[in-house]
């Protein structure tokens, strides 16, 4: 009972909170005002001179306008620009926030590959409109040597003004594209709303021709179904005025002959939203921005790279990767009639379902002129190349060779 009593040997529960708080303030500064931008700014000047990776910070200051904005590209992401070739083509933008009590507002830049997403560049920012110093900090050799100039191709996001008019500003030269998802949501919703005085049975034919339009694979293609869509539906006044609006605005959702590696959604960085919340952070708020930087230097970049050599080394765990990226249906393509061009990298393979029509395979960009390859997406045509002439593509895993290893 003695020992019990003695707090030397037994501190109370106060003594313990307040031994805690004192080391959560020198780790963490406060939750904040002045006090916890200096420990951040301490805490990027640290990693920047670490050599793990870069970070670029501006503080809040309401005197002058300042909105609080920090950028970072750890070393992994600056591998993911170097060697993923999906960085130059495809870039998925979300921003999500509550991650902290001061709301502030966590923006993903993420690319796809056959392994799932890979991050490219985070950013905290406490205005969503504010994302141009991501360009000073991302490497020279950003977007698979495109330059962080440029950017990428393609960028795919919600239908949010302050991203889309962020990319516009940073990146003129992408392409930035609606989530095909929110698209269709969006219209079916519209469909549904009995404000609109849509026909029960009209609604799913309304739907349907909606899909052909959005999918069509050529300008052409899309005029006719278009035609069709006016003759048959127009008679809506209040679907006419709203069809209009998408129509205008086709630029922005239409997949005609792009390098989306048959990728129309943004669910990858919405499932990466989800690991960073359940995973990363463990389903709990961080104390302040902060522990967020530490969650996203540390936490992140060991998960991504336990991913990464969990694939490389075939133990990947409990991570499902997608049946398109093992090489489905290549056994249905005749490896006798594939042939080899003079051209480097170039292989003609004949359809599985028709004979007589040959698709020429590229297994240097990962495409074919085949409906499914067209967009550099996986099909078989590339897996029976691959399989035959024992190549490496960058569509499908698991490695054929020793030497075809991710890590390397």
């Amino acid at each position: 009972m003695e020992i019990l009593a003695d707090r030397a040997k037994n501190p109370d529960y106060d003594y313990v909170a307040k031994i805690f708080q004192q080391y959560r303030e020198s780790a963490l500064g406060s939750r904040n005002s002045k006090p916890m931008f200096e420990r951040l700014k301490q805490i990027v000047e640290d990693y920047d001179d670490s050599g793990q990776g870069r970070a670029v910070l501006q503080e809040y200051n309401a005197s002058s306008g300042s909105v609080f904005i920090l950028c970072i590209v750890t070393n992994l992401m600056s591998r993911v620009h170097e060697k993923i070739r999906q960085s130059e083509e495809i870039c998925y933008m979300d921003a999500s926030a509550a991650f902290d009590p001061l709301n502030t507002s966590i923006t993903l830049l993420y690319s796809s590959c056959a392994v799932g997403a890979l991050p490219l560049g985070v950013l905290f920012t406490s205005d969503e409109l504010e994302i141009t110093l991501e360009k000073t900090i991302l490497p020279s050799h950003a977007f698979y040597g495109r330059g962080a100039e440029v950017g990428p191709i393609v960028f795919l996001t919600d239908d949010s003004s302050a991203e889309r008019n962020s990319l516009e500003l940073c990146w003129p030269q992408g392409i930035r594209l609606l989530c095909t998802f929110h698209v269709l949501q969006a219209f079916w919703r519209w469909l549904h709303d009995s404000k609109h005085h849509i026909k029960k049975e009209d609604r799913a034919p309304i739907m349907e021709k909606m899909k052909k339009i959005l999918y069509s694979t050529s300008g052409p293609e899309m005029d006719v179904h278009y035609n069709e869509f006016k003759q048959k539906f127009y008679g809506y006044n209040l679907l006419r005025k709203h069809f209009e609006l998408l129509w205008n605005r086709r630029q922005f959702w239409a997949r005609t002959r792009l390098p989306m590696r048959e990728n129309n959604t943004n669910n990858y960085i919405e499932r990466s939203f989800g690991m960073l919340k359940d995973i990363i952070f463990a389903r709990t708020q961080a104390f302040n921005p902060v522990q967020i930087f530490h969650f996203i230097t540390m936490s992140m970049e060991r998960f991504y790279a336990r991913r990464l050599l969990g694939i490389a080394h075939k133990h990947p765990g409990h991570l499902r990767i997608a049946r398109r990226f093992l090489c489905p249906g290549w056994e249905k393509v005749d490896a006798n009639l594939i042939q080899k061009t003079n051209i480097d990298f170039e292989f003609i393979a004949p359809s599985a379902s028709n004979s007589g029509i040959f698709y020429i395979v590229n297994t240097k960009i990962g495409a074919c002129t085949c409906p499914v390859g067209i967009s550099g997406g996986p099909c078989k045509h590339q897996g029976a190349v691959a399989m035959k002439f024992h190549i490496s593509t960058l569509n499908f895993i698991p490695s054929l060779t020793p030497n075809d290893r991710m890590a390397n």
